[in-house]
């Protein structure tokens, strides 16, 4: 080879490859050495060609590694003989990369053909002939011939067994291979059992150190992973990466790679924050490895991307994963099954983003992929069958939908037995089906056996058997069988918070799900909420909706997909369905009813917004689903009807919850915040995480006070609730007059401004201006009754506690806190105006005062009048805070 055929095969691996490790760069000179000086036929430069093909298989450059070892194998077998060693050595090696490529049918072929030749020339007990029927058997596995393969891998630990004895590091590894198999299989407790077993033979025999001591460790937590014991697959993979860290180092491969799986684990346990940071962390590392385009990277990637669409951050994800396709297909080719999955992760993506027509062509190409490449009866085929379904079914194609479900479930019924975990998904999902379309006795059957079959298969406390007890515990509840339902519900949940935690989404569904299956010892909220019962007790529709005409009313919308149209991903929100007697229904509640709904937000609508905004008229309307004197199911030219007749609620209202606190330090911090919640109209004392609209808040929140996160809308919390807070001047001024003593005598006032700019050296004339605009602001505010005769603002400072108040609330309602930090902040508010006012009209000057500062001018206008209407509401509401809550 010429030097400049060198320089030519080097530039073109570093332009399809990215950056090219060590060991392929090393193996492209010596092919190139020994070509020049031995000649392309020697035994020697065969060797290069074979080694070299296997680094570009290591690199991830698995068309290189396939394209170089077809040339190497069949040149050996020419050169060699079919049986020379590495002639074998060519086969093995051009196996692993058509199995790696998803070539099945050839790696089989390759892998029977060399080990054909083995077993002649060195016998089939040879180390070299039980590497290729362990490779045979990995083809087998990866073709879905599993029994095929768990026969040889059995052959190949009786042979480890029988020639190197028990305790050997090969045997060793054909325990933990025959493991893996079984998992494949289904056969989950035998699968557990012997890998249990081997890794604690390993480290009695290499030391808990031992590189295959921990990958036996990260196979068990799979495992457990698997049968859903899930606290255990946590400590496994968590053990696993700090081993890795210590032994091999933080940017080695294999630690990264076991960051990115626990990262998996994390996102599945809805830990996102610290998923996240493990993928990033992971792919920023194998990244300055392997550069761009590794395998590995393109891996890591797309589980980045699966971690930012479970969080609810859909738009990021569906980016991650264009991107990580559009790398995938330049790295191998569009049959890849890399390339392939990742157009199924994408397809699934669009699906959980609420864009049906993006995933189901999508997913439909991946079933026509998969059926070509794989057969329609491998596993890969059939579980993206299902999910085609999903899509089907998203995309309100229900006959698509169940045809698709039921054919898979025939179909793994088939190939995989009765009781195979994913034949027991699929009939999960034809049940689930059956309950959308009505079919509640056929879905109750059937998820009784699916609830049997995942009890014997993966155990009682496998997440998948508690999910299927909780879907047939929803479906009891449907059929009118509440009792049943809640004794389902309870049993249930006392099982999810025993082996997932209370704060596992499952557990905190079955929760939800067993708070609003019990019949409520309901008392109203709100004084609305008793006229509406009374409403509904006479069968009186025409004067239910009459009364919702004045009120709030909240719509149910996930978390996630508002996020996104807050962040501008989206232009339209998901409203939450529910079937009810075979008809959807949009879900719709007055604020009082409004029930704790896991991952879900509300949307705050008037009747008249609410009937402009129905998303389909097909649907009926659930008011105050779960509250029995409440609900009542009406169809949607009711709502139209009653829209074209409403007449909006009027602004400044004073409502209060009726179980809400009335007494004591919450109470009084509350009250401290009273006038900006009666110029919105919400409920006084009320903390919770329903107070108005969702998307409405978080945008006031990003604009108006640049709030976007937890720490931003602390930091603008403890600003508002700090003692120098608000503008310096206004406080200058104040704190001169309060020394002088001078009340509303603006001469004496204006001599301690002078006096104070003189001693420091600051021109006087705009603190005079302050003065006198503060004065004129006072004498309105005396003439209005918002100060008495001869009244001044003694600080402006309640402005700010004021809004503290309300800042506490719109941070729990945009979950950036727990209730207890809310109310603690709403507390230290009250305890602040306590220590600069001696009244509640003197708070309330105090916080006009710098309201209009901030906001009016000389004529005032609307930011005043709005603060004087809720002033005169609270101080002459014989009920309110103000006249019940002594200061």
């Amino acid at each position: 080879m010429a030097d400049d055929d060198f320089q030519q095969i080097l530039e073109n691996a570093y332009r399809t490859g990215g950056r090219l490790d060590d060991t392929v760069l090393d193996d492209l000179e010596a092919l190139a050495t020994a070509e020049q000086t031995l000649g392309p036929d020697h035994p020697d430069t065969l060797t290069c060609r074979i080694n070299l093909a296997h680094a570009y298989y290591e690199a991830g450059r698995v068309d290189e590694a396939i394209s170089l070892g077809e040339q190497a194998f069949g040149e050996c077998a020419r050169l060699l003989g079919a049986d020379a060693h590495d002639t074998l050595i060519a086969g093995n090696n051009l196996a692993s990369a058509y199995r790696e490529a998803g070539r099945l049918d050839e790696s089989i072929a390759t892998c029977i053909q060399a080990l054909t030749s083995a077993e002649r020339s060195l016998g089939r007990d040879d180390p070299m002939s039980v590497t290729l029927i362990n490779h045979l058997a990995d083809a087998y596995s990866a073709a879905e011939r599993i029994d095929e393969a768990i026969e040889l891998l059995l052959e190949v630990l009786a042979t480890r067994e029988r020639t190197l004895g028990p305790n050997d590091l090969e045997t060793i590894g054909a325990r933990n291979n025959l493991a893996l198999a079984y998992r494949d299989a289904g056969r989950l407790d035998e699968a557990v059992r012997l890998l249990e077993e081997t890794l604690a033979d390993a480290e009695r025999l290499m030391g808990i150190d031992h590189d295959g001591v921990l990958t036996i460790r990260a196979n068990l937590a799979s495992l457990y992973d698997d049968l859903g014991r899930t606290m255990e697959a946590v400590e496994a993979y968590e053990r696993a990466l700090k081993d890795r860290e210590r032994v091999l180092g933080a940017d080695h491969p294999d630690t990264l790679m076991s960051g990115a799986t626990l990262g998996s684990m994390y996102k599945d346990l809805g830990r996102f924050g610290e998923a996240v940071e493990l993928t990033e962390t992971a792919l920023t590392g194998l990244r300055r490895l392997f550069g761009p385009d590794h395998r590995d990277v393109l891996r890591v990637r797309i589980r980045l991307a699966l971690v930012h669409t479970a969080s609810g951050r859909a738009e990021e994800g569906i980016a991650l994963l264009e991107d990580a396709l559009a790398g995938c297909e330049r790295l191998f080719d569009s049959d890849h099954p890399d390339t392939v999955r990742c157009r199924r992760d994408l397809a699934d993506a669009y699906r959980e983003a609420g864009r049906p027509g993006d995933a189901v062509p999508l997913f439909e190409r991946v079933v026509s992929d998969w059926e070509r490449i794989l057969g329609p009866d491998d596993r890969e085929t059939m579980a993206v069958r299902n999910l085609l379904a999903l899509a089907y079914d998203d995309a309100g194609r229900m006959g698509d939908a169940v045809e698709a479900y039921e054919r898979t479930l025939l179909d793994r019924e088939r190939v995989l037995g009765p009781e195979h975990p994913a034949t027991l998904l699929s009939r999960s999902n034809v049940a689930l089906t059956y309950r959308e379309l009505g079919r509640l006795d056929e879905a109750a059957d059937i998820l009784r056996a699916v609830v049997a079959g995942r009890r014997y298969v993966l155990g009682p406390d496998h997440v998948d058997t508690l999910r299927s007890r909780n879907h047939l515990a929803l479906v009891c509840e449907e059929s009118g069988l509440i009792e049943e339902a809640i004794a389902q519900y309870e049993a249930t949940l006392a099982d999810c918070e025993r082996v997932l935690g209370s704060e596992h989404e499952l557990t905190r569904k079955v929760a939800f799900n067993l708070d609003d299956v019990r019949p409520p010892d309901w008392e109203p909220r709100y004084a609305v909420e008793e006229r509406l019962a009374e409403a509904k007790e006479r069968g009186d529709a025409d004067a239910y909706l009459r009364l919702l005409a004045g009120l709030d009313l909240f719509v149910l919308a996930p978390k996630g997909r508002a996020d996104d149209v807050v962040a501008g991903r989206h232009d339209v929100v998901q409203w939450l369905v529910r079937s009810v007697d075979g008809h959807d229904h949009a879900q719709v509640f007055t604020r009082g009813a409004t029930p704790r709904q896991p991952d879900a937000v509300y949307l705050m609508k008037s009747i008249s917004t609410l009937a402009r905004d129905w998303p389909d008229p097909e649907w009926r309307v659930l008011f105050n689903r779960g509250v029995p004197a409440l609900e009542w199911s009406l169809p949607h030219d009711a709502l139209v009807r009653a829209a074209r007749e409403a007449v909006p609620p009027p602004g400044n209202r004073l409502l209060t919850r009726l179980d809400g606190p009335t007494a004591g330090p919450l109470a009084f911090g509350l009250a401290c915040g009273a006038l900006l919640a009666v110029q919105s109209a919400v409920p006084w004392n009320d903390v919770g995480l329903v107070y108005g609209d969702y998307i409405g808040r978080m945008r006031s929140l990003r604009d108006e006070w640049g709030v976007m996160d937890a720490a931003q809308w602390r930091e603008r919390t403890d600003a508002l609730l700090g003692e120098s807070g608000g503008d310096p001047r206004v406080s200058l001024v104040l704190s001169l007059r309060r020394g002088a003593a001078c009340g509303a005598e603006p001469a004496p006032w204006r001599r301690a401004i002078e006096r104070w700019s003189r001693d420091n050296a600051v021109p006087p004339e705009a603190l005079l201006d302050l003065a006198a605009r503060i004065g004129r602001y006072e004498a309105r505010f005396r003439d209005d009754g918002l100060l008495p005769a001869g009244g001044v603002v003694g600080t402006a400072l309640a402005y700010d506690f004021g809004r503290a108040v309300n800042m506490a609330r719109w941070g729990r309602e945009a979950q950036f806190c727990d209730q207890d930090t809310a109310e603690r902040l709403v507390i230290g508010a009250g305890r602040r105006c306590r220590r600069h006012y001696d009244s509640w009209a003197a708070l309330s000057a105090g916080y006009a005062l710098g309201r209009v500062l901030r906001f009016g001018d000389e004529e005032l206008g609307t930011w005043y009048d709005s603060v004087l209407a809720a002033h005169r509401i609270l101080t002459g509401a014989a009920g309110g805070p103000w006249q019940t809550l002594s200061w």
